[in-house]
């Protein structure tokens, strides 16, 4: 095998590498659930209506 063929293989191995962690990381992050924008900005900011404020 000369060097060519080396870095051909590196380079496909690095790219299936990041390509399979890039899978499993948007796969977790599906996992998480998801909440509204409204949610968020009323956890952000406080709401007027909470009694504990």
């Amino acid at each position: 095998m000369n060097t060519s063929w080396i870095l051909i293989l590196v380079g496909l191995a690095v790219t299936v590498a990041v390509a399979v962690s890039s899978r499993l990381r948007r796969r977790a992050e599906v996992d998480l659930g998801a909440v509204s924008h409204q949610w968020i900005t009323e956890q952000r900011f406080g709401t007027t209506r909470d009694p504990r404020r």
